[in-house]
Formats: structure tokens, C-alpha cells, sequence
């Protein structure tokens, strides 16, 4: 299968407001496998986002089925980065370009490798060996066209909040699915049930091949496609959610409806400058902030209902 690889290049001096607002922008008009290239993960050693080396300004990078609504896709994007150039005052330059499948594929072996995360996390791609410790908790990863790996420091403070607080016989929503990574460490630390929500069906794909490579037993997960929580019906002991800071802000006030009395809501992808922007929605629901760990400029919240 063809891909158009979607690319929109900022100014540094725009920060990380600007690539937040291009990133919902891409999500908005239905590209897959979105992901904010910063500048802080440019060492060869990081390099397992699986991104090539990101040299240039920072961007914005997703993708496109390349089919007969790919003109149309493009041409709403590209609407909605004029909007945003116009309200902010930015300089966005979109540029795009067709891309097979397996070559992209193959640009994430070459970069992403096994890495340590928390105490006892290792996500380790699912083609390359690891000597394990006693202790180790192994997240087996071919993301593919979706977004998680645990490299970037979003999914890192995620990962690093789930270990932390799942405590055994958890029910866990994840909104916002992506890889499954999320689901993945949630039940090998003793999560009992999984539910994953995600509006893009190519990381849904992705997610339950991720869950079945890791041995975790279909009867126990549940995946569908939506926007956001809309459709979840039911409460959970832990919801979770690493998406943009706007998104976040605006479903937070249905998060006390889908947790359980004493339930964990943990979130991330904020940069630390909106961070009290999400701290102050969540305490005006009653909940207790149990911690907001940073890493590399980026925030992740832990709350309790």
C-alpha cells in the first residue's frame, strides 16, 4: 500500500504551541500516524521514535492513504493551516510526498531499538533480541503506521504513571489507542480488562496486532473506533489519554463519569507552559492531583476522583 507522507515545517521561535495546533490541524483532517518532530530528540542514540534523522526546522509529519479522496484530504488541510496562519501569525510550509508502505517500515527498524523505561519497562521492537532481566517487563512494538513507541517523553511519562500506579485487577481505558503501547504495560503489570478507543482505524489495526504479538488474550481487550469517550458507557479504575493539550482540556470535564469512585485519570502531551491550563479543569472537578512528572519540556498528570 501507498502513503502521501505529509510534512509542516514551523519556525523554532513558534515553539511548541504552533506544532500542538498544526498536530490537531492533521488529526482534523484525517491523517494517520501523526507525530511532532521538536528538535529534543536528535541524538543517534534517541532515534527510536522511529523517525529517520530529523535535521531542518521542526515539523509535523502524517500520512495519507494514497486514494481517490487523497486530493480532497489535502485540500481541507490545507484550509485549516491557513486558518491557523492567519489567527497565530505563523509561517507553516506543507510539502508532501508518496511513500511505499515497506520503505516506511523499514525506516523504522533501522532507528528503533530496545529502551528502558521506569523501573522495570523495556519496549523492544519485535525484530531484534533482548537479554532480559528477572524483572523486566517486556512491551513487544512494530508500530507501523501508528503513533507510540515510548521514545518520545509523552508516552515515556505515560508509561512511567501506569507502572506507578496500576497496583492488579484494573479495568483500563485507553482514548486516544494509538500502537496500544498504553494497553500493552497496563495488562503485563496486572491490568484485568482493556478498552482502547481510537478514530483513526489504521492505529486500531495496529493496536490489536500489538496485543495479540504480546500474547495478551483477545477475550480481554476491546477496541472500537470513536472520537474521544463518545460511546463509552461504562466507568473504569483507570483512564488514560496521550493526546494535545486543547483535546485534553476539553474532555476532561467527562472524565468523573468514566471513572470508578477512587479511579486513576492519567493524561499527557502537554508542554509544560499549558500544563495549568489541564491542572485547573481537573481540580475544579473535585479530583486530587497525585503527581506531574517532566520530562524534556513536556507534562503528564496523575489524578484521583
Amino acid at each position: 500500500m501507498k502513503w502521501i507522507e505529509v510534512r509542516a515545517a514551523y519556525e523554532e521561535k513558534e515553539g511548541f504551541l504552533i506544532a500542538e495546533l498544526v498536530a490537531d490541524a492533521f488529526f482534523d483532517a484525517g491523517l494517520s500516524g501523526v507525530a511532532i518532530y521538536d528538535g529534543l530528540i536528535q541524538e543517534e542514540d534517541d532515534w527510536a521514535d522511529g523517525a529517520l534523522p530529523e535535521d531542518g526546522p521542526p515539523h509535523v509529519d502524517g500520512y495519507f492513504p494514497e486514494d481517490g479522496g487523497f486530493s480532497r484530504r489535502l485540500s481541507d488541510l490545507e484550509k485549516r493551516l491557513a486558518k491557523l496562519e492567519g489567527d497565530t501569525g505563523a509561517r507553516i510550509a506543507l510539502q508532501h510526498h508518496c511513500r511505499d508502505e515497506s520503505e516506511w517500515a523499514e525506516a523504522w527498524k533501522r532507528h528503533f531499538h530496545p529502551m528502558r523505561i521506569g523501573k522495570h519497562l523495556v519496549v523492544k521492537p519485535t525484530w531484534e533480541g533482548f537479554e532480559a532481566r528477572p524483572d523486566d517487563v517486556i512491551l513487544e512494538i512494530d508500530p507501523g503506521m501508528a503513533f507510540g513507541t515510548g521514545s518520545h517523553a509523552t508516552t515515556a511519562l505515560c508509561l512511567e504513571l501506569i507502572e506507578k500506579h496500576v497496583l492488579g485487577g484494573e479495568s483500563f481505558l485507553d482514548i486516544g489507542c494509538g500502537s496500544g503501547i498504553l494497553m500493552i504495560a497496563a495488562v503485563k503489570l496486572g491490568a484485568r480488562r482493556l478498552t482502547g478507543v481510537d478514530k483513526d482505524p489504521v492505529a486500531l489495526e495496529v493496536a490489536r496486532k500489538t496485543l495479540i504479538q504480546n500474547r495478551i488474550d483477545p477475550a480481554i481487550f476491546f477496541l472500537f473506533a470513536g472520537n474521544l469517550a463518545e460511546g463509552v458507557s461504562e466507568t473504569f479504575d483507570m483512564v488514560v489519554s496521550n493526546i494535545l493539550t486543547d483535546v485534553i482540556v476539553n474532555f476532561v470535564p467527562a472524565i468523573p463519569g468514566l471513572l470508578k469512585p477512587g479511579g486513576i485519570f492519567i493524561c499527557s502531551g502537554m508542554i509544560d507552559k499549558n500544563t495549568h491550563r489541564v491542572e485547573r479543569e481537573i481540580k475544579a472537578l473535585g479530583m486530587t492531583i497525585l503527581g506531574m512528572p517532566e520530562k524534556e519540556g513536556w507534562v503528564a498528570i496523575a489524578a484521583q476522583r
